[in-house]
């Protein structure tokens, strides 16, 4: 009966290494769980009840992405949660400030991944069909059903209308990445798998993609912001060119010249509970 009792105590650590539901909302990596993995909330009740205003309405055409912004009332902008027309989760967002010079030109035209604000430019990943956001939206069955969403999408350019956006959709199966431009990084404990977008070692730095996906179990399960820049907020983490080996496939030639920044600011998205359980166990 012991050994049983350690079987199912072991077997309770590692199944929720590999769960595939996406059963919660959390960001901010950090090695002491107590005070990372920060909980976001999935409804506008909750949001509201949480310290979050709402920001905009789902104005796809003017806002330029899909979505009810909600921004803490703290005015911390790291994290912005997009919520649809019912008021379910739908999307997350991180805001960087014009002040830090970040992207520059070369970056923003690479990927067309950034949407130019008045004070900032704006990255936007959406967790279900973007083009249901402003639209029909989820129910709260439906979010209890299907959890945090249904898929990842990475919006390309700006919205021109409540339901017309371009994105690039993620496969949910980590056995479909090799037929894509992504390259299988190392995997981190606490964090996952890592996929970087056409990553090479002679790769010209400003085609460095903003973001980096996250599988555990043959599953996507996260994803993060990574910026090539050094500015603060509240839900960032900041890792440094000296240890990307340790989540990069190798470290591209460019990183390490002195024009380059030594000192990254990445944002880690978590779509299920208990994220200090992944370690790298397959």
């Amino acid at each position: 009966m012991k050994f049983i009792g350690l079987c199912i105590a072991a077997s309770l650590l590692v199944g929720c290494a590999v769960a595939q539901d996406w059963d919660d909302l959390r960001v901010r990596f950090g090695m002491n769980p107590l005070s990372n993995f920060v909980q976001m909330p999935r409804t506008v009740a909750d949001a509201t009840s949480q310290g979050f205003k709402q920001e905009t309405n789902c104005d796809g055409a003017a806002n330029k992405f899909l979505g009810r912004r909600f921004v803490h009332r703290n005015g911390d902008r790291s994290i912005m949660l997009l919520y649809d027309v019912n008021g379910i989760i739908a999307g997350i967002q991180t805001n960087v400030p014009k002040s830090t010079g970040f992207p520059t030109a070369a970056h923003k035209k690479f990927h067309d991944m950034w949407v130019e604000e008045p004070n900032a430019h704006v990255l936007t990943a959406y967790f279900v069909d973007p083009s249901i956001v402003c639209t029909t939206g989820r129910s709260a069955a439906q979010l209890n059903n299907q959890g945090t969403g249904t898929g990842l999408y990475l919006q390309k350019g700006r919205a021109n209308s409540n339901s017309g956006v371009n994105s690039l959709r993620i496969p949910k199966n980590e056995a479909d990445m090799p037929s894509t431009a992504w390259s299988k990084g190392k995997c981190f404990v606490f964090m996952g798998q890592h996929y970087w977008y056409n990553m090479r070692k002679n790769m010209n730095c400003d085609d460095f993609m903003p973001y980096f996906l996250l599988y555990n179990g043959g599953k996507l399960d996260g994803f993060g912001f990574a910026m090539t820049a050094n500015y603060n907020g509240e839900y960032y983490e900041h890792p440094t060119v000296s240890v990307a080996g340790s989540f990069f496939p190798f470290v591209p030639d460019c990183m390490h010249q002195p024009t380059h920044p030594q000192t990254f600011t990445t944002a880690h998205v978590y779509m299920y509970k208990r994220p200090w359980t992944k370690l790298c166990v397959f």
